[in-house]
């Protein structure tokens, strides 16, 4: 199960969490290639770096986020998006249940 609030992303500890998402250039074309999930623990530490797949029909880009990177952990860790590496967003919440 994952479950998205804003930026927030709450997901089920040791499950295959699916994360959707899309990016657009500043000309408002879409980015298709280069961008990776990079998960977090509350500390900030790297747990694990996950390649995305991207649809061209839509747009979407799609991350599946082992459940070996979650298994055991519980609470607030921490999420980003890079392009070519460098970071699109914040570090932003991800909760594990």
């Amino acid at each position: 199960m994952i479950e998205y609030l804003h930026n927030a992303i709450r997901a089920v500890a040791g499950q295959t969490a699916t994360v959707y998402a899309f990016f657009a250039n500043d000309d408002g074309s879409f980015v298709s290639d280069g961008v990776v999930f990079m998960l977090h623990d509350q500390d900030g530490n790297h747990l694990a770096h996950v390649d995305g797949s991207f649809n061209a029909e839509t747009g979407q880009w799609t991350f599946d986020i082992p459940a070996e990177a979650t298994a055991g952990r519980k609470g607030r860790h921490w999420y980003c998006f890079q392009h070519d590496n460098a970071n699109l967003c914040f570090l932003q919440p991800y909760y594990l249940v």
